[in-house]
């Protein structure tokens, strides 16, 4: 099978670029190889600084309440729990407790002390965020101390008739003739901690308050939830980098094609695959050539009796545009008979292009290309002339020569 004329301009221009071809590839199999060394040679770290909790403390008030009365939906004895909403008559009196419960990293043992009373006060707020306190009562309700370790928890209970600290509430601040600031109720429980914790020493008052509002025919609760504390420290942590996906899947892929282009660029040369021989390079030259010089160049068909015997042979296209630019003459190529004339006054030049089906298929290249200057190669399409018809031609051109 015969070379195409798209693969013969392919392999000449392979054959022209090949060392920067195989630079290239070598290139980009350096490149692969940096990246696939990066990913899956020596690991990188990177060292960051993080912030770990190295104790927590958590206080917070569970409560509920039980049914005084049989209704439709609950019966007597049955308790309401952890509610933001208590009924007034149906449920009086709130139970529950403050719990308090501490973790450490390295452990500790802290001497906790709480108690948990019932405020009863009249404050009002002003514009800058303080508050007026007309006045203030505390009722202690419960107190318990105790040694805690990590994980430890200290429960203060405590009990409250709702209804009742509402009437003590009122009668309070009649004493008082009736403050205009708001009444308020709620529970507190004001906790001591002293000791040792992750191997530091602690000695800390803290406070921890739970609303209690009565309306019309409910009272409220607050609902913030647990109170948390916590002790952060910085510390510094390697991690292994992981490679992207560039260096993890591209590093290999670019080593591989890079070391494959270069193998095929040399092993192409090697074989003959991707060289071109003198013939090709004459093809490929004229057409170029006639590409170029289109603009000077009409297609036509000439009978065969218009064709004159003796014709002067030109060697490339390119001269014999050169020649019809100096006699003011137009080239003809004859479709018919694949060749291009330029008629003169008194002789006929003539080109005859190499046919783009010479070039040898890939077997047998190699062989071909050694025997180039011993052997001619037969074409059906353009034989070669014989001696005679040489002659003619030489007698042809001289004649027309002498006429001048």
């Amino acid at each position: 099978m015969r070379d195409t004329p798209r693969w013969v301009r392919l392999r000449a221009l392979l054959d022209e670029s090949l060392m920067a071809l195989v630079v290239v590839a070598l290139v980009i199999a350096l490149a692969g190889g940096y990246l696939t060394m990066g990913a899956y040679g020596e690991t990188e770290t990177r060292t960051e600084e993080h912030q770990t909790t190295v104790w927590e403390s958590s206080g917070a008030f569970t409560h509920n309440a039980a049914v005084v009365n049989d209704t439709a939906v609950y019966d007597e004895g049955d308790r309401l729990h952890n509610r933001s909403t208590y009924f007034r008559d149906l449920t009086p009196r709130l139970d529950g407790a403050f719990v308090y419960t501490y973790t450490a990293r390295d452990g500790g043992n802290l001497t906790s002390s709480a108690t948990t009373r019932l405020v009863f006060r009249s404050v009002e707020d002003v514009e800058d965020g303080a508050a007026t306190e007309y006045w203030r009562l505390d009722s202690p309700l419960a107190n318990r101390t105790a040694t805690l370790s990590s994980g430890d928890r200290l429960r203060v209970p405590f009990s409250v008739n709702v209804s009742a600290a509402e009437q003590r509430l009122d009668e309070v601040d009649a004493q008082f003739g009736g403050t205009p600031g708001t009444k308020e109720l709620y529970l507190e429980t004001e906790l001591t901690l002293s000791g040792t914790r992750n191997g530091e020493p602690v000695d800390r008052t803290r406070t921890y308050q739970l609303p209690i509002t009565p309306t019309d025919s409910v009272y409220e609760v607050g609902a913030d939830g647990p109170v948390v504390h916590s002790g952060n420290q910085s510390e510094q942590v390697t991690e292994p980098v992981q490679p992207g996906p560039l260096r993890s899947y591209g590093g290999p892929l670019l080593l591989v094609v890079g070391l494959a282009a270069a193998l095929c660029c040399v092993g192409g040369r090697y074989t003959g695959m991707l060289s071109v021989s003198d013939t090709e390079r004459e093809w490929l030259a004229y057409r170029s050539a006639r590409n170029e010089f289109d603009d000077w160049i009409s297609t036509v068909r000439i009978p065969e009796t218009e064709v004159p015997d003796s014709t002067v042979e030109v060697e490339s296209l390119e001269d014999l545009v050169d020649i019809a630019i100096d006699t003011d003459g137009r080239v003809l190529e004859v479709t018919d008979r694949d060749a291009f004339f330029l008629f003169g006054e008194n002789r006929t030049y003539v080109y005859t292009p190499p046919s783009p089906d010479e070039p040898l298929s890939l077997g047998d290249r190699s062989v071909a290309d050694d025997a180039l200057d011993d052997t001619t190669q037969s074409v059906e399409t353009n034989p070669p002339a014989s001696n005679d018809q040489h002659s003619a031609s030489d007698s042809a051109a001289s004649s027309a020569d002498q006429s001048e």
